[in-house]
């Protein structure tokens, strides 16, 4: 069942990277394009803890460096460290709280959009930090914000569905073992 959730989780990541990359393209809101990854890596890492929110996160980043990266590996680490410290709230997550979640896609995109601005921008001299908070990094977690209170619930549900369905597997092995 791990390599079934581990393909799943690969096949949820293209999807969302596609979906960002070819049908929000051409829904910006204010210059801007949500960050569907990093929501997927959030929910992820809520409902399964640090493991799977650091994979979710690695293999996220990975894909987005291998697509538009200057470098590889500069957005694999942030997204890695994002799912991290999400995964840290798998321990006082609650089904019912949205604050939360919500919260921590806002927080972990914020420090994305200045780890960004940092390394593409500041480094090399280009731009005034206003400037780029207030045009691109300010509408783009909004835009995030505003899609993860839409996708929060079924990307909840489909997690949590894998979960369970692990869950009973493991305790259907039990069982057979106990017989034998």
């Amino acid at each position: 069942m791990v390599i079934v959730r581990i393909v799943l989780g690969l096949i949820g990541i293209i999807l969302a990277y596609v979906a960002q990359s070819s049908i929000f393209v051409n829904l910006k809101l204010a210059g801007a394009i949500p960050d569907l990854l990093i929501i997927i890596v959030m929910m992820t890492a809520f409902v399964r803890g640090r493991g799977a929110g650091m994979f979710m996160g690695l293999f996220s980043g990975l894909l987005i460096d291998f697509a538009i990266g200057d470098f590889i590996g500069m957005y694999a680490f942030i997204y890695l460290i994002a799912g991290y410290f999400a995964g840290y709230s798998n321990k006082i997550y609650n089904k019912a709280d949205n604050l939360l979640p919500l919260g921590t896609v806002l927080i972990s995109e914020l420090i994305i959009n200045i780890y960004l601005y940092v390394c593409q921008f500041l480094l090399r001299g280009r731009a005034v930090f206003g400037y780029v908070f207030f045009k691109i990094s300010l509408p783009r977690v909004i835009y995030t914000l505003l899609v993860a209170l839409i996708v929060y619930k079924p990307i909840i549900l489909l997690i949590d569905f894998l979960s369970r369905q692990k869950s009973d597997e493991e305790d259907d092995e039990e069982i057979i073992l106990e017989k034998v």
